[in-house]
């Protein structure tokens, strides 16, 4: 028989791509799956007509907004209790290939060791750029970036290979892995969560596989801008990882270092660039450097923020 695999959509206002990735999940060649819809804190009343539009959808409402992990918790946790074998995490704003479900499946199957597996994930448009082709952590700096990312596939990630994390957009998760590590660490509430969980459960016994035949489109954006809550988030998570992982003196170093690194060192390239914008004539150059002042101040003020108000430090 056929694992069952429980599909938990976490969504915060976005009625319409959801309805996208579920009614392209519904053309998947795996027939045994069910579907959670989380409607995590939003103020959208369509969402409560969802169930009535699809087949072996059910539809859990919260009133507050949890961040990623605790909206999907709420899915994991009601999934585990209705007999899930795997549970796919998918985000709101992801459409899958047709066969992206049941090649996730066979992976695992195929591998009994695997307890994490990610395919290739592509943005939304151009259709075969790289968002993530499994991703690596640097375990001293608590830095993660997806393997490819914004770059052409020209089949250079084609092969099967474990891989330090998958990006959480599109994941399949065996329960055991639930049962013997536990849910999302939720004191992460934007990014952080998917390198944490994959690490502790590399460090359980349990693989992190990339299989090349899933295939996910991300709406994430090309371009990122970011916002003055990602960059507080970014730093943060950072010093999280390192926080929750690591224990002793190789907490310390990797503290100290990111201090340096990421304070000291930027608010001296911040006095540095200050001096060269007194300098300049050019009213194109003195712009863009006043620019990159402003903004290196705006990181050096939310490094210290996150460093100061650190939590869920276990």
């Amino acid at each position: 028989m056929l694992p069952v695999v429980y599909i938990v959509i976490t969504s915060f206002n976005n009625y319409n791509d959801i309805l996208e990735c579920i009614e392209e999940l519904n053309k998947s060649n795996y027939d045994n799956y069910k579907v959670v819809i989380v409607n995590n804190g939003s103020n959208d009343s369509r969402y409560e007509s969802i169930p009535t539009k699809f087949k072996n959808c059910t539809y859990i409402n919260i009133k507050k907004n949890l961040g990623f992990s605790g909206g999907n918790n709420v899915g994991i946790k009601y999934s585990l209790h209705q007999g899930a074998d795997y549970i796919l995490l998918l985000s709101d704003d992801v459409v899958v290939g047709k066969d992206c479900l049941i090649t996730l499946v066979e992976a695992m199957n195929k591998n009994p060791d695997s307890g994490i597996v990610g395919g290739k994930q592509y943005f939304y448009t151009p259709e075969n750029l790289f968002y993530a082709a499994g991703g690596k952590i640097n375990y001293f700096t608590g830095t993660v970036s997806g393997h490819g990312y914004k770059k052409l596939d020209r089949k250079q990630y084609d092969k099967i290979r474990s891989v330090d994390y998958i990006p959480m957009c599109s994941v399949l998760i065996k329960k055991d892995v639930f049962k013997k590590i536990g849910l999302l660490p939720d004191c992460y509430f934007l990014g952080g969560e998917e390198a944490d969980f994959a690490y502790r459960a590399k460090k359980s016994g349990f693989d992190v596989l990339y299989t090349p035949k899933s295939i996910c489109h991300h709406k994430v954006g090309y371009s990122s801008i970011q916002s003055l809550e990602y960059i507080y988030n970014r730093y943060r998570n950072r010093l999280l990882f390192i926080s929750r992982n690591f224990k002793g003196f190789k907490k310390s170093i990797r503290i100290l270092y990111f201090v340096f690194r990421n304070i000291i060192i930027e608010k001296g390239l911040s006095i540095i660039r200050k001096e060269i914008f007194r300098d300049q004539k050019k009213r194109l150059a003195s712009i863009a450097i006043e620019d990159n002042v402003k903004y290196s101040e705006i990181r050096i003020e939310h490094l210290k923020n996150a460093f100061l108000k650190l939590d869920c430090l276990d």
